[in-house]
């Protein structure tokens, strides 16, 4: 990654709240959003809800939120009642993690 200029978190930072906004950014969000303005008002509901950051993945195909404590994601998966998809809490893993689940 080092040299495609990632973003990285600031030395010290303990928090997701302390990572730079543009590390959070997927240009993808602009056009996805134009065209299904639902996805956007519910990428704002996780944030609201309590999510330090919220946004789509990569290639569009799910929100996600990042949660502080696994409490908050639990709190805010419960009003995701009218949602038209899934709705799951789960862990994020280090890459190390990762490789060891799927390999380099």
């Amino acid at each position: 990654y080092s040299g495609i200029g990632v973003p990285r978190r600031k030395a010290g930072a303990d928090h997701v709240a302390e990572t730079p906004p543009d590390l959070f950014a997927n240009d993808f969000e602009k056009v996805v959003f134009r065209q299904f303005r639902g996805l956007e008002l519910w990428r704002d509901h996780l944030v609201r809800s309590g999510a330090d950051a919220a946004m789509l993945s990569g290639s569009g195909s799910a929100l996600f939120g990042l949660f502080a404590e696994r409490s908050w994601a639990q709190a805010a998966e419960a009003t995701f009642g009218g949602f038209p998809g899934t709705v799951w809490v789960g862990p994020t893993l280090s890459r190390r993690a990762c490789q060891s689940i799927w390999g380099d």
